[in-house]
C-alpha cells in the first residue's frame, strides 16, 4: 500500500462520508441525521487517486465562483 498525498491530486472517496464536513446545526452525528443530508454511511472509507499530465481540476467556492486548482497535472494552490 502506498500513501499518496490526496491534496496533490484529484481523488474520489468511496464509502463512509465525513459528516463533519456538513455545514449543519445540530451536527449530523447519528445515521438518521447523516441520511437527511445525503452523507454516505458505510463501515469503510477508501480514497482513490486520479490524475495525469492532462488533469484539470476546478472547485466552486461558497461564493459561487470557480477556482482553478490543478492544470496539466500541476497543482496551482
Amino acid at each position: 500500500s502506498v500513501l499518496y498525498d490526496e491534496n496533490a491530486s484529484c481523488h474520489v472517496a468511496l464509502g463512509q462520508g465525513y459528516s463533519g464536513c456538513l455545514n449543519v446545526d445540530p451536527p449530523a452525528v447519528t445515521d438518521e441525521l447523516k441520511r437527511q443530508y445525503n452523507c454516505n454511511i458505510s463501515m469503510e472509507h477508501s480514497d482513490v487517486m486520479l490524475g495525469s499530465a492532462a488533469t484539470k481540476i476546478t472547485a466552486e467556492g461558497y461564493d459561487g465562483r470557480t477556482h482553478l486548482i490543478m492544470e496539466k497535472g500541476k497543482l496551482l494552490v
